[in-house]
């Protein structure tokens, strides 16, 4: 792993850790609150229906999941620590992944600098996501 942190292979763990398919379950938890009560469209809200509306909705929280998560790598580039609490939970990607495959039953994960906010960030995106703190 320090390897990847220190060395040459820094540059190469940052690239493959933005490939929208490294971390597609995880969850940057940085204290920002997410939107509320948004549903994000315009104009006559009866012409569209509630399936349309939920799709719009989750639509938009992948793209704010997937940006937060883009925005936390970028800062890996520079930061040890952040780059540590990534390879963490891309790790925990693939390790709930093979919970999955032999148990057939999801789990949720929380990833941090200390087991206590590892714990705590656990809760903020089940069932079946990962959160993570970033250092800080």
């Amino acid at each position: 792993m320090w390897s990847r942190v220190n060395g040459e292979d820094r540059e190469e763990t940052i690239q493959r850790l933005l490939h929208p398919d490294s971390l597609p379950t995880s969850f940057v938890v940085d204290g920002e609150e997410e939107e509320k009560n948004e549903d994000g469209v315009e104009g006559n809200v009866e012409d569209v229906n509630e399936k349309t509306r939920e799709k719009m909705k989750n639509e938009r929280k992948e793209l704010r999941r997937r940006t937060k998560v883009e925005e936390f790598i970028q800062k890996c580039r520079c930061d040890d620590e952040c780059l540590k609490i990534a390879l963490a939970a891309e790790f925990t990607e693939r390790l709930r992944e093979k919970v999955k495959e032999k148990t057939q039953f999801y789990c949720s994960a929380g990833v941090g600098n200390n087991k206590m906010m590892a714990k705590l960030v656990c809760a903020a995106h089940k069932p079946r996501k990962q959160s993570f703190v970033p250092p800080g």
